[in-house]
């Protein structure tokens, strides 16, 4: 299941877990920053995984904190505009695989590779729908513009 909320707040949604995108390299910009601001043992982590080459690109680095699973997904190799439709789909199965596993019932997710990843967000949606399809009753909720 697949919701979208038009001009919301990542963190002020409701859920079990919250979703974004990082490069490998442990340069975080935009939304991650905001994410690693409030989650800062995560941010510790992933500090960790980028440095002893532990987080590979299209993989999905979980944590939780305060509360919340924190799904920090590879969608690319450097910062800037060079995330990637596969890595993508990848970081979303992994993410996907996790939830069910840990009984997550609900992520809220931004529009993930369409920020300063540069990847046109219709292609992201499409790609997102293909993994959430098989997705077994997860609420995934989609802000479609991040407030941070």
């Amino acid at each position: 299941m697949i919701e979208y909320h038009e001009n919301t707040d990542l963190f002020k949604i409701d859920t079990e877990a919250i979703c974004h995108g990082v490069n490998i390299r442990g340069v975080a910009g935009g939304l991650a920053h905001s994410v690693f601001e409030r989650f800062p043992e995560n941010y510790e982590s992933y500090q960790s995984a980028c440095s002893t080459g532990r987080l590979a690109p299209g993989a999905m680095m979980s944590h939780f904190e305060n509360g919340q699973w924190v799904y920090n997904l590879a969608t690319q190799q450097e910062p800037g505009p060079d995330a990637k439709i596969d890595l993508v789909e990848q970081a979303f199965v992994a993410m996907r695989a996790h939830a069910i596993k840990t009984k997550v019932k609900s992520i809220g997710c931004p529009q993930v590779g369409s920020g300063i990843g540069g990847l046109q967000w219709s292609d992201v949606d499409k790609a997102i729908r293909r993994v959430w399809s098989q997705a077994h009753g997860i609420g995934l909720h989609i802000v479609t513009r991040d407030t941070f």
